[in-house]
């Protein structure tokens, strides 16, 4: 179930500026959002835009993670990240807020601020390793082209303790 939190939803157009390019969404001061939901994405033919989430990969070769795990080590990052707190969801539906050590790098550390954000469930399934975890506020443009694309965004909430999904 889902609970309304935030009413706002954003129009967004966006260039890629070359194929398979990528966006992390930010309000009007320029402060980059935690996450968002992509409700749409069109190219200005009306056609379906591409659109993911950017990803990392979970690299824990050693002792496996807890529920409670609150440093995640990742390899084969996708595109930079945001260099303030962001969301990541797991392929087991939790949702975590964290800082990376290595924004701008293909690998580095997770220091996670809260797990089960929003009203999921902390979980270790998704933290195994070589796991994907989304990045909820990198979205890549995967259409082979330079047209723009016509984004409808609903940014998640800034407060990670929110009840989106109870």
């Amino acid at each position: 179930m889902f609970g309304i939190a935030n009413p706002f939803l954003f129009v967004c157009r966006t260039i890629a500026a070359e194929q398979h390019d990528w966006v992390i969404p930010t309000d009007k001061s320029g402060a980059n959002w935690k996450g968002c939901f992509v409700q749409s994405a069109r190219s200005l033919t009306g056609a379906v835009a591409s659109v993911l989430y950017g990803t990392l990969t979970v690299n824990n070769k050693g002792d496996p993670y807890a529920a409670t795990t609150m440093s995640i080590a990742y390899d084969t990052a996708s595109k930079n990240r945001s260099a303030t707190s962001f969301y990541v969801a797991t392929t087991s539906g939790e949702i975590l807020e964290v800082v990376d050590s290595a924004p701008t790098g293909a690998s580095g550390t997770l220091t996670v601020l809260k797990r089960g954000c929003f009203g999921t469930t902390a979980s270790l399934t998704g933290l195994a390793d070589d796991a994907v975890l989304y990045v909820l506020n990198i979205l890549l443009l995967e259409d082979a082209s330079v047209s723009p694309t016509i984004l409808l965004l609903a940014p998640m909430p800034a407060d990670n303790g929110v009840k989106l999904f109870v």
